[in-house]
């Protein structure tokens, strides 16, 4: 039982006593809650977890949704805890979670199209590093051939003789003398 103090008129308090559990029932039964909305009240100083009132069809308070608040009333502590009701899973929901799996399947269908991009792109790269490193070994190799095929061709030349080199004139008389005839006319 609770007892009630109001002021009233010429420094006079009038006392009114009440069973809390019948108060709640008989105030919330003239105001419905909302459909999935809930709504319990403890008494804090009765340190009881029974609640004093609880809304027909209420989840234990325990819930996630639970928003929970400390009231001080007719000298007692007041705990109430209520429930929001779910939210509407209409076609706008619908339409919500439609759209995001549409642009995450894009989002992963885009990626996967950019890795396998980039990978086409690294291979091309690839490949023309290995033709750029075959080009560049075979023209250091010829770079390193050329002094050396010209030092061969000059020691060569040296061991032979520079025949080809001499002059035209020198070489028909050198034929003269050797007294070739069927080099003459031929």
């Amino acid at each position: 039982m609770s007892m009630l103090f109001f002021p009233m008129a010429d420094n006079r308090l009038v006392r009114m006593t009440l069973v809390p559990e019948l108060w709640l029932e008989a105030t919330f039964a003239d105001h419905p809650l909302p459909a999935g909305a809930a709504l319990q009240v403890h008494d804090l100083s009765q340190h009881s977890k029974r609640p004093l009132f609880r809304s027909p069809g209420a989840p234990d308070i325990s819930h996630e949704r639970t928003l929970r608040s400390e009231l001080a009333f007719a000298s007692r502590q007041w705990l109430l805890a209520t429930i929001s009701p779910p939210p509407n899973a209409g076609a706008a929901h619908t339409r919500l979670w439609l759209a995001g799996g549409g642009l995450s399947l894009l989002a992963a269908f885009l990626s996967f199209w950019l890795c396998r991009r980039q990978q086409g792109l690294q291979e091309a790269l690839q490949g023309r590093d290995v033709a750029l490193g075959l080009s560049a070994q075979q023209l250091d190799n010829a770079q390193v051939e050329k002094p050396f095929c010209g030092r061969r061709l000059m020691t060569a030349n040296s061991a032979v003789g520079t025949w080809w080199s001499w002059p035209a004139e020198s070489l028909r008389n050198w034929m003269n003398r050797a007294g070739s005839a069927s080099f003459r006319h031929r």
